[in-house]
């Protein structure tokens, strides 16, 4: 190596830096971020919330059909805001005065990149779905939004039940036409899943216009609903035993009354198609819903739920309302809807909650309080060194 190549690489990372820490770098990405913001909004008319979602925000990169016609090439704002970090972190820490008689400047940004951080942890690691209850009926868990898996179950001869699942990110995977085995070894089969849709309906097979059936029926593809939860998958599955290689053919469907259940080596075995389920550790007992309207109109003024917490032998009594959420150990019960919503005087009412598991519930408060700090700490400060400079003159 010459012994111009360290100043050389020196002044490469020196220039990355200035540039990262720029103020012109920031400008541009907060623009970007306000241009897909926008176009975002626009698209959220035709694809729903949830499909724009992932398309301009949780992406690094997406193509934009400009008027509908000319693709663009545009960042995500998952890139610009790990971008957006690296250009706090560059300018606000690397490159900024080291002098503790200014703190205040460099606590805030502190505080900004810890919101960050958290919307990170959030994006990766939280857990949303929902539970739904009628008034006397307690439950433990709750379920997905979106994603869906293939349940499959034994049920042993003792009355227990083992549960084995194909999570959503390979079922998502499996293109059209195509097939995916999976092979287990306390499995006394292998099972095939094909054919899967994100929104389809079981039909009879008669006549032409389908490609694979099981038991008289096919699944028909259907359009993509504006809402992603409204959307429900199916998928064509083969059990194949490991012995004779005899097969078992069925069809899953998101909204079957029942899974379809063989007999295999003189055990029974079901699988199905049914939103992933996660378990709380706690349980929820509705015990009385109220719903007020709005005078003349068909609008909720009030709705909440009278509900008690089982945990153990411990019981505690509690409500939870509109704009009063439940958080405990890491979860948090919303009050989100109810229904049915055409309901008939008298018919029982269901109570709706969103369910999340956030770590990073409570940074978004604890970021504001160190902005907020080192707001005070810096106007603080200003306001000293302008009383001083008064005095003096």
């Amino acid at each position: 190596m010459s012994k111009n190549s360290k100043p050389n690489l020196f002044r490469i990372v020196d220039g990355i830096v200035r540039f990262s820490a720029s103020y012109a770098f920031a400008v541009v990405i907060l623009t970007l971020m306000l241009v897909l913001t926008f176009v975002g909004t626009l698209e959220q008319v035709d694809h729903g919330l949830y499909e724009v979602q992932k398309k301009y925000f949780d992406s690094a990169f997406l193509v934009h059909d400009l008027f509908g016609k000319v693709p663009i090439l545009l960042p995500g704002v998952y890139l610009l805001m790990i971008l957006l970090f690296i250009n706090l972190v560059s300018g606000a820490i690397i490159r900024a005065p080291k002098s503790w008689r200014y703190p205040g400047n460099m606590i805030g940004h502190i505080g900004i990149l810890i919101l960050l951080i958290g919307g990170f942890v959030a994006h990766h690691f939280s857990i949303n779905g929902s539970m739904q209850l009628y008034e006397g009926q307690a439950g433990s868990t709750f379920s997905s939004y979106y994603n869906w898996v293939v349940d499959v179950r034994h049920y042993h001869d003792d009355g227990t039940v083992s549960v084995r699942q194909i999570p959503p990110y390979q079922l998502k995977s499996i293109r059209a036409g195509e097939e995916r085995r999976f092979v287990g070894d306390t499995l006394p089969f292998d099972l095939t899943v094909g054919g899967y849709a994100k929104n389809c309906t079981p039909k009879p097979a008669q006549g032409g216009g389908f490609f694979v059936s099981a038991d008289g029926f096919y699944l028909q593809t259907l359009p993509k609903e504006g809402e992603a939860e409204m959307n429900v998958p199916g998928a064509y599955v083969t059990l194949t035993e490991k012995g004779d290689g005899t097969a078992h053919e069925a069809i899953v469907w998101g909204m079957e009354r029942r899974p379809f259940v063989t007999k295999i080596n003189g055990e029974t075995w079901s699988v199905g198609m049914t939103r992933q389920t996660w378990p709380l550790p706690f349980s929820i007992h509705l015990d009385k819903f109220t719903v007020e309207m709005h005078p003349n109109t068909g609008i909720a003024k009030v709705f909440l739920s009278d509900v008690t917490k089982i945990e153990g032998r411990s019981q505690e009594k509690l409500k939870i309302t509109m704009n009063e959420p439940f958080r405990y150990k890491g979860y948090t019960l919303f009050q989100s809807t109810w229904g049915p919503s055409n309901a008939a005087p008298g018919t029982p009412l269901y109570s709706g909650f969103s369910v999340v598991k956030n770590p990073a519930d409570h940074w978004p408060l604890y970021s504001c309080i160190i902005v907020g700090v080192g707001m005070l700490i810096h106007f603080f400060q200003r306001l000293v060194m302008h009383i001083r400079v008064r005095e003096e003159s």
